[in-house]
């Protein structure tokens, strides 16, 4: 080959080097890495695993299965993560009673945004210490803050919230 040609070829072969190696050519590694994802990833967790105690009834069997917990990077904040949990809420009920539960990483901390408890009976919203619940039965709509809610309101997110959390902050350390 000639001289002139062979310097082409690898110089074309370093830049296809360089390119795929720093990300141009690849996917793109962006400020939130691996380590940290997984670390707050299994924090998240444990706030799941700690529901798992919760009670929404006086039957020992009110409380959450199935319990499905999902991070991702915010694509609207680089760096940030936000977080779900979703899991089937077992009490007495004609059908599935379904949480979704939302949670953002920030200060180091989750911090439960909101969420909402689907059953038979009523819907329940769920945006920090406020709450909004349909009642199937009446019909009717009510919007209160959990601080004013009196101690028959029986839903997964009031216990979360005070007692898994602290106010919607996840407790460190426990």
């Amino acid at each position: 080959m000639h001289q002139p040609l062979v310097r082409f070829l690898r110089a074309l072969v370093l830049v296809a080097v360089l390119t795929v190696g720093s990300g141009l050519g690849g996917q793109r590694v962006t400020a939130l890495e691996t380590p940290a994802i997984e670390m707050a990833t299994a924090r998240l967790q444990q706030i799941a695993n700690d529901m798992k105690f919760i009670r929404f009834c006086s039957r020992a069997t009110c409380q959450f299965k199935d319990i499905e917990v999902k991070v991702t990077p915010d694509e609207a904040a680089s760096g940030q993560l936000l977080g779900r949990i979703d899991a089937i809420m077992d009490r007495p009920s004609t059908m599935l009673d379904l949480a979704h539960y939302n949670f953002a990483f920030s200060g180091d901390r989750w911090e439960l945004l909101g969420g909402e408890e689907l059953s038979d009976v009523s819907s329940f919203s769920f945006n920090g210490d406020s709450y909004t619940v349909y009642s199937a039965y009446s019909g009717r709509t009510r919007t209160a803050k959990l601080d004013s809610a009196d101690s028959n309101l029986r839903v997964g997110y009031r216990d979360l919230y005070y007692l898994t959390m602290d106010r919607g902050v996840e407790r460190v350390g426990h």
